[in-house]
């Protein structure tokens, strides 16, 4: 079942890169002032992956959001928030990775351990209208957790401490690495989520963002927004753009 599931990710994945495609002869960069335009063709409803998984959200956390790992521009898993890609111990089963210290949210706040543990729980949960809870099926209890059977307190994910965050698996996973390079797995500021319950993510200002840039200008039901560069970055020295605009145009046809 798991396999099926994956495989459905899988294409997930492929749709995004057909859309991203597709989307390019509708893409333009404005060179002098570092801005790029980009059309999206679904609305944006949701910023919170523990309630709403769409191709429009993922394209917005993408740009926004970082976490554990990133693919770099060879297709390869590289360490984001976490400092490095890791071995896992326990016979593939345990993986203990080391945080930036010096990565931050948008809003000034550390990027915690805490934070990993706050968004898969809330998303592993019986609660979760997201739809991808399925995804971390492997991770220890996780759908014992889904199913309402366990507390998502049972979770094998636990911040060792500020900067650490451990993760135990029910059985050895292979292709983990991969899978966190997914927005399903970014954090949540847990200090944000605290503060606006379930309002976190219905705006763009009820959020806070530990990537590249930061949403700015989404209300919730607009149909454009824009994504300015993260000042908190810990790598913005190489992001070249200053601004991406985002735009929903409705198409009735596929694109040649």
């Amino acid at each position: 079942m798991l396999m099926k599931k994956l495989t459905t990710i899988s294409c997930l994945l492929l749709v995004l890169s057909s859309l991203t495609a597709c989307g390019q002869a509708h893409a333009n960069v404005t060179t002098t002032r570092k801005t790029l335009h980009l059309m999206q063709d679904s609305e944006l409803t949701s910023l919170d992956t523990s309630n709403t998984a769409t191709l429009t959200q993922w394209n917005v956390l993408q740009q926004s959001m970082e976490g554990l790992y990133r693919m770099n521009a060879q297709n390869k898993v590289v360490g984001a928030m976490a400092t490095k890609v890791v071995k896992p111990t326990n016979h593939g089963k345990t993986y203990t990775f080391h945080l930036r210290r010096n990565a931050k949210w948008s809003n000034g706040h550390t990027v915690t351990a805490k934070d990993f543990v706050t968004a898969w729980q809330r998303s592993v949960s019986a609660t979760s209208t997201s739809g991808y809870s399925y995804i971390y099926e492997g991770i220890k209890n996780a759908a014992q957790i889904s199913a309402g059977h366990k507390s998502v307190k049972s979770l094998g994910v636990t911040a060792v401490n500020k900067h650490t965050l451990k993760v135990t698996l029910s059985h050895a996973m292979p292709y983990l690495s991969k899978m966190l390079t997914m927005p399903a797995f970014f954090p949540q500021d847990h200090q944000v989520v605290s503060k606006y319950g379930k309002d976190y993510g219905t705006t763009s200002t009820k959020m806070a963002y530990n990537g590249p840039f930061a949403v700015k200008g989404w209300n919730g039901t607009n149909d454009s927004w824009n994504l300015l560069k993260n000042t908190y970055y810990y790598d913005k020295s190489d992001i070249k753009l200053n601004k991406i605009t985002m735009q929903v145009v409705q198409r009735l046809h596929n694109c040649p």
